[in-house]
């Protein structure tokens, strides 16, 4: 799967990252504790619904940034489709999955 865009919010050390990918690689590099490893998580957990760092669904409002009340991860892929999954404060998950709309 080709990769086309990143949108992060409040999710771990990313606060927000609204990023194309237009290369087949693409390197995020910076100081330690600057996000580059939350935007390894987010990509995970938007596409395997994969929490990765906490083992417990009720687990989940930990990958919150502090002070925020939610966290989105989505992907969106070269065919259209956006995959992606919502945390609330609350521990809800909601995953989504937006197809390619037909003309």
């Amino acid at each position: 799967m080709k990769i086309d865009h990143l949108y992060i919010k409040d999710f771990l050390g990313a606060a927000l990252i609204d990023v194309p990918t237009p290369a087949p690689v693409q390197l995020f590099m910076g100081a330690n504790a600057a996000g580059k490893s939350s935007v390894r998580d987010a990509v995970a957990l938007a596409l395997t619904a994969d929490l990765g760092r906490v083992s417990l669904k009720k687990d989940a409002p930990q990958l919150i940034r502090t002070g925020a009340g939610s966290a989105v991860c989505e992907v969106r892929a070269a065919d259209g489709n956006t995959y992606g999954v919502t945390i609330t404060a609350s521990g809800k998950m909601a995953s989504t999955f937006k197809g390619e709309v037909d003309p």
